[in-house]
């Protein structure tokens, strides 16, 4: 299986409850992960599908897949404590912006 780190960029959530309040808060990251799929575009659909109440429709993000590595992995997201993500085939931040 191959193995594809997708970006779907800045991206606004409402996870973050203010304890105070207990109202969420909205707080913007750069939304990325690991996902193992046969194809890079499954890869993104997996990716979004995950995320979807974050990201919103499919096409409304500007996608950035790139392959990293064919390995032995089930299809769908990898853990974040997945040994991949220390390899130096990952993008430089910098590249990410693009």
């Amino acid at each position: 299986m191959k193995v594809f780190f997708v970006n779907a960029g800045e991206v606004t959530t409402y996870d973050v409850i203010d304890r105070e309040s207990d109202l969420k808060v909205p707080e913007t990251c750069l939304l990325v992960g690991l996902v193992a799929a046969p194809t890079r575009r499954r890869a993104t659909y997996l990716f979004w599908k995950k995320n979807q109440d974050d990201l919103g429709g499919l096409t409304e993000q500007r996608w950035q897949t790139k392959f990293i590595a064919d390995v032995d992995r089930a299809e769908g997201l990898l853990d974040d404590a997945d040994v991949l993500w220390a390899s130096a085939s990952l993008p430089e931040p910098e590249e990410l912006r693009r």
